[in-house]
C-alpha cells in the first residue's frame, strides 16, 4: 500500500508517469503469442518464460539479455507481426480506463512504453486513452533506465523532480525513477511481483482513490 506521506504528496504531483504493459494494459497473453511465432519460424529454443521475465527494456536489449541467437532484425519483424495480429488479446486492467481519463484532465500525464509506436497508436486508440506526452523507442533515445526522459519533460514544463511521480511495475521501472530522484509507486499487480518498494497499489483504482477521494 501507499505509505501515509506519499499518500499526502500524490495530490501535489504534477506530471504522472505511466508504464503500459502490466500497468495499464494487461498483455502476457499477446506476448507469449507472439514470442511462440518468434520460437517456430526461427527454430529457437528460448522458451517463452526466460522471455517475460526480461521484459522492461526494448525488445532488442531484451534478445540482447537472454542470449538470442538467430536474427535480431527477423525476430523484430516476426514479433511486431504477431502481436499486432493478436492485439485483440490485450485487456485493459480493471480501472484503467477511468483513471486515465481522471488525471489528463487533472494532471500532465505521460506514458513511457518499450512497445514499438506503431502499436501503442492502435492501441491508444482502440481503448481511448488520452495522454499529454507518449515515448516510444523510436521517438526518444537513450531510452529507460536512462532517466533523460524524464530530466528533458521537468526542465520543458518547468517542474521540480519532487512534483513529478512514475507508476511501473518491474526492477528497470524502479530504476527508471530512481536515477531520475523521482517518487516511484510499484503496479504490485503487474509483471514484477517481487520488486520491492515502500510504495505500492493493487490495483488503479487504488491509485484513484489515493488521488481523488480525500
Amino acid at each position: 500500500m501507499l505509505s501515509k506521506n506519499r499518500l499526502s504528496l500524490l495530490n501535489e504531483k504534477k506530471l504522472i508517469i505511466f508504464d503500459f504493459d502490466g500497468v495499464i494494459i494487461d498483455s502476457k497473453i499477446n506476448m507469449s503469442l507472439a514470442w511462440n511465432s518468434v520460437r517456430r519460424e526461427l527454430k529457437t529454443k528460448i522458451l517463452f518464460k526466460n522471455y517475460f521475465k526480461n521484459i522492461g527494456p526494448p525488445f532488442i536489449e531484451i534478445l540482447k539479455k537472454i542470449k538470442f541467437e538467430k536474427n535480431y532484425k527477423d525476430a523484430n519483424i516476426i514479433y511486431n507481426k504477431a502481436a499486432l495480429d493478436n492485439q485483440h488479446k490485450i485487456k485493459l486492467f480493471l480501472g484503467a480506463k477511468k483513471i486515465i481519463k481522471k488525471l489528463y484532465e487533472k494532471k500532465i500525464t505521460c506514458l513511457v512504453t518499450t512497445k514499438p509506436n506503431t502499436r501503442v497508436k492502435k492501441l491508444i486508440k482502440k481503448f481511448d486513452l488520452k495522454f499529454d506526452y507518449i515515448f516510444c523507442p523510436e521517438d526518444f533515445a537513450p531510452f529507460k533506465p536512462n532517466p533523460k526522459i524524464i530530466f528533458n519533460l521537468k526542465n520543458k514544463l518547468n517542474l521540480d523532480l519532487s512534483e513529478i511521480v512514475y507508476i511501473g511495475d518491474m526492477p528497470i521501472d524502479r530504476k527508471f525513477a530512481r536515477l531520475a530522484g523521482v517518487d516511484f509507486i510499484h503496479a504490485s499487480y503487474g509483471y514484477g511481483k517481487k520488486v520491492k518498494n515502500e510504495n505500492n497499489i493493487k490495483d488503479l483504482k487504488d491509485l484513484y482513490n489515493n488521488i481523488f477521494k480525500k
